[in-house]
């Protein structure tokens, strides 16, 4: 094998002991993928991630709490639009039927983080926590990266409730 074959295969491997080390963590039952952060102009206090959680198990599961080492607060928020005017609401807690998933995207639920401790950059990793009702953390790392322009990806006009 060629090193860059090589080397993307190591990745490959290396990426899905990760992700089986990531489930495992929540003892098989819960998993999340397409984890991303959206890119801010350089000053931004807020930035939102995004991401899907999938309830593996025959029972509820609710996320109650988050947070990241490289960021001062992290909220669970929804957006929505309400007679035409742009909301976004702090959640208490997320819960997710058995078997169901939730995906957290641009103009819906996504995670408010705030005050951030360093600045970001473009395929840069940010390590978050979401903290479970019944005790467990599911960690994981969404990467820095820039939308496809969508204008609902913008938190500037939202009015917090």
């Amino acid at each position: 094998m060629s090193a860059p074959r090589s080397s993307r295969f190591l990745s490959m491997v290396f990426g899905f002991i990760a992700f089986v080390s990531l489930s495992a963590s929540a003892g098989d039952m819960h998993m999340v993928s397409d984890a991303w952060v959206r890119l801010a102009p350089a000053g931004t206090k807020m930035h939102a991630g995004y991401l899907t959680l999938h309830n593996s198990t025959e029972e509820e599961a609710s996320v109650v709490a988050a947070d990241s080492p490289q960021y001062m607060n992290v909220e669970i928020h929804h957006s929505r639009i309400v007679d035409g005017i742009a909301t976004m609401t702090r959640q208490d807690q997320i819960t997710l039927a058995p078997g169901g998933m939730l995906k957290m995207a641009p103009g819906g639920f996504h995670l408010m983080l705030m005050h951030p401790k360093m600045a970001l950059k473009e395929g840069d990793a940010v390590e978050i926590n979401l903290h479970l009702a019944d005790g467990g953390t599911l960690s994981l790392k969404a990467m820095v990266r820039k939308t496809g322009g969508m204008a609902h990806d913008s938190h500037s006009g939202h009015k917090m409730n």
